[in-house]
This record gives structure tokens, sequence and C-alpha cells, in this order.
């Protein structure tokens, strides 16, 4: 456990590794009670468990990992500027546009990459869902307002590729047999979304 707690709030490696510990102790403190039991006096015996301090530990958990959540889901609004505005689509910020997606994804992918190493599958899953989320839904929502001719909506559906992207970089779990998908929608809300907006845009229509 570090020794302020504001460094879990900058820190995603330990952040992770303090939530792993609490989820390792809530697993571990459901028996150990009973596997202590025959040690314990007789009176002692039918009330001493660990069982109470279960809650604790989960909320431990939980807290220690928010705050850089929460951390890296600001910045990633931060990054993606124009793309959080109504109304700003133009042709002269197009690579504006596309430099700030590039830059907010590696965001994603950082901590992502980080959490992978650290944390359990479903739970990376989730940590990437949750932040992927940010980026995803703010281009759905903009391109869905967007209203252009053939030749822009092509150049829009190449310009959100990060975005696309993060499907093949990141919902992809390794393991002895290989390589697995994981079902993106199930982790990311926003993405069935992208896709219809993205697919509108491919067939040049409204």
């Amino acid at each position: 456990m570090p020794s302020q707690w504001s460094i879990l709030s900058v820190d995603a490696k330990r952040a992770f590794i303090v939530f792993n510990d609490c989820t390792f102790l809530v697993h571990h403190l459901t028996a150990l009670g009973h596997g202590l039991r025959e040690h314990w006096p007789r009176e002692l015996r039918a009330s001493a468990t660990f069982v109470d301090l279960i809650a604790s530990f989960r909320t431990l958990a939980r807290e220690s990992m928010s705050p850089v959540l929460q951390r890296t889901r600001d910045g990633v609004i931060r990054e993606l500027g124009l793309w959080t505005q109504k109304g700003w689509l133009n042709e002269n910020v197009l690579d504006d546009a596309e430099q700030r997606l590039v830059v907010a994804c590696g965001c994603v992918a950082q901590v992502a990459h980080t959490a992978q190493a650290h944390l359990p599958s479903r739970v990376y899953l989730t940590v990437l869902g949750l932040l992927a989320d940010v980026v995803v839904g703010y281009v759905a929502k903009r391109l869905s307002e967007c209203v252009v001719s053939d030749t822009k909506a092509r150049a829009l559906v190449r310009l959100v590729a990060p975005v696309l992207a993060l499907e093949s970089r990141l919902f992809v779990l390794t393991s002895g047999t290989g390589q697995t998908r994981a079902p993106v929608a199930k982790y990311c809300s926003e993405w069935d979304g992208l896709q219809t907006q993205v697919r509108r845009l491919s067939m040049g229509t409204k």
C-alpha cells in the first residue's frame, strides 16, 4: 500500500496492483476463518471469522482504482478538444481533428497496456471499455451530426480510423492457445453507435 493515497491518482500501475491485492484478500478472507478454526480456542470457533472485513476490502479495491481512471478520462476529454464541441466540421480543421484522435486513443492505449499487464482479463476489459467509451461516444455523436458529400464522408471515415483500430489493438486477449477477440460492444457501450455512423458515412447516405 503506498504511503500516500494521492499516488494512486497518478500511477496506474500502483493503483492496479493495490486493486489486485485487495481482490486477492477478499477471495481468501471468505475461507480464512474456516481454515484456521481448529487452531483457535473452542469459544472462538463459532464467531472468529474474517467475513466482516470483506466489504471494507472491496471498497478499498474500488477506491484505489477510481482516481486514476477518472484522471485518465478527464485527460482524454481534454485531448479530444473540438470533438467534444458541436458544429466544428470544417475542412480546415480535419488535420487537427485527426491528430487529436491519435493522441486521445494513445492515452487510452497507454493505461490499457498497464491494465492488461496487472489486472485479470475481465477487469482489464471493463477498464478498457470505460476509457474507450469516452472517445467512441464523442466521435459517434459528432458523426451523427454530419450531413456531408460522398467525398467528405469518405474523408471522415478515414479520419476516425484510430478509433476503429482500438478494436484490433486493445480488445484482444492472449493466452496459451493464441489470441481471442473480445466482444467490444459488451464492454464499450458506445461502440455499436459508432459502427452505425461509420456505415452511414461509408454508404454516403444521411
